[in-house]
């Protein structure tokens, strides 16, 4: 499992700054297995940044 980018404090300050709209959305799908899935899984992490064209 590759080295997360931002420990847990800073990803919950960076998630903090996003509106309540956009907040709420990920709240939303983090109730689904399959969703947290891609976020867990390394590999379907990677497809994930690639198919929303997210460069490192």
């Amino acid at each position: 499992m590759s080295k997360a980018k931002y420990t847990k404090e800073e990803a919950l300050q960076k998630l903090a700054q996003l509106d309540e709209k956009t907040l709420s959305r990920l709240a939303e799908i983090s109730d689904n297995s399959k969703a947290r899935s891609y976020f867990s899984n390394d590999i379907q992490f990677a497809l994930l940044k690639g198919y929303l064209a997210i460069k490192k």
